[in-house]
């Protein structure tokens, strides 16, 4: 019974071998406000109304739009057939071709979170394509992050994050609950600057250490 969950999450092998009936079950779901995620192309994308083109496309670099981050590059490249959806929010994008390659459709009252191709066919810890997909979840689809631990630590480069706000950065560092942050020592940019001295303070006033990370 579907109704007991708001987020039901159909990996490519198991979409590809759907049955009309099952379908049906994930699309009254969906239509009632629940959340669906699922990947690539199969029976159960295409009754969702994702419209594939039949044309393949070369993915190598990669902009990611839920958030101001450096272009990500797939090593191997993917060969995936083209899509399209209506209303759809595009998460991330291929850099050349615009070619969406994760979105949201709105469907009825609910939504779908829906990848292109596969998820991560390269890892168990689903990060190889898709490394924001927590971020997708938070901030896209406001589902709230029950879990926490309190004595996280991070490693950051500045260099990385450089139209970032860092008011912002620490805040959802400190909800998140980091506690350490190894802050890189290195600097190699001819315009950039990075304030250190304000960035400690500001990770102090939130109760978070900062170490140098060399």
């Amino acid at each position: 019974n579907l109704g007991d969950f708001t987020i039901v999450c159909v990996p490519y092998p198991s979409a590809k071998e759907m049955g009309k009936e099952e379908i049906n079950s994930l699309i009254d779901f969906v239509e009632g406000g629940g959340i669906l995620i699922t990947d690539g192309k199969t029976p159960l994308s295409e009754s969702l109304g994702i419209r594939f083109e039949g044309v393949k496309k070369e993915i190598k670099e990669v902009k990611e739009l839920s958030m101001p981050v450096p272009n990500l590059y797939w090593n191997p490249p993917v060969f995936l057939e083209g899509f399209k959806a209506d209303e759809g929010i595009v998460l991330s994008k291929d850099a050349w071709s615009e070619q969406p390659l994760a979105l949201i459709k709105p469907f009825k009252n609910g939504k779908i979170l829906y990848f292109g191709t596969i998820f991560d066919p390269f890892t168990s810890f689903g990060i190889s394509r898709f490394p924001y997909f927590p971020f997708y979840l938070k901030n896209s689809l406001q589902v709230p992050f029950n879990a926490k631990r309190n004595k996280l630590e991070f490693y950051f480069d500045p260099g990385l994050r450089q139209n970032v706000s860092l008011e912002k950065l620490v805040r959802r560092w400190k909800a998140s609950g980091v506690k350490i942050v190894y802050l890189a020592t290195w600097h190699f940019y001819r315009t950039y600057k990075f304030d250190y001295r304000y960035f400690i303070d500001l990770c102090h006033n939130f109760g978070i250490s900062v170490y140098a990370w060399f």
